[in-house]
């Protein structure tokens, strides 16, 4: 089993569960839409490691071509209760097809479905724990070894020359092929501008 294969079996082993909260939410927010309606209707994915600090995403069906609900889990993360309580958070959105974002309706349907923490944060709890190890137990550990950047990336030197007055503080950034064409005067004083080394 493949990291989006267990995305989706995760999904499809707790539709039940979302839909019986879901169900509860639907006469308060109509536009909530079922987990068995997007079960043909949702995408699960795993994206590359970024410095953001999210770990998941979803976008709304109107992003997608073909109208799917696209939900990616961050390369970051490797533990298979985090990525369950990420793909749950993710799915909330989904639901109501990223219109609350983590308002009301959305953090109401997070605590139904026992994630813990800030609306914008959510973390697994003992109770979510307990409702969804048994479907982990039953899938296996998420199959993926966590990515992370390299903490040793060199920053990027400017690429842009940097010019200054000899007389006052003015100064300008300026190409490499301009600068071997000549330099302007200064735009404050008149003087002559020299490159800073």
């Amino acid at each position: 089993m493949n990291r989006e294969q267990w995305l989706n079996e995760f999904f499809h082993e707790s539709i039940n569960f979302i839909d019986s909260k879901v169900i509860e939410l639907k006469p308060k927010y109509p536009w909530f839409r079922t987990a068995s309606e997007l079960k043909n209707k949702i995408k699960f994915s795993t994206t590359a490691p970024t410095r953001a600090k999210y770990i998941g995403n979803c976008f709304k069906s109107s992003c997608s071509e073909s109208k799917y609900s696209e939900i990616f889990i961050s390369a970051k993360i490797n533990d298979s209760m985090q990525v369950a309580a990420t793909l749950i958070h993710e799915v909330i959105h989904a639901v109501d097809d990223n219109q609350s974002g983590h308002r009301k309706p959305f953090s109401k349907l997070a605590k139904l479905l026992l994630l813990e923490g800030k609306p914008t944060a959510t973390t697994h709890g003992e109770e979510f724990i307990k409702h969804f190890k048994p479907i982990i137990d039953k899938l296996g550990n998420y199959p993926h070894s966590k990515m992370t950047l390299s903490i040793n990336i060199k920053k990027q030197k400017p690429r842009l020359l940097l010019a200054k007055c000899v007389s006052c503080d003015w100064k300008y950034r300026i190409t490499k092929l301009q600068a071997e064409k000549g330099l302007s005067s200064c735009g404050a004083c008149d003087d002559k501008m020299m490159l800073s080394v």
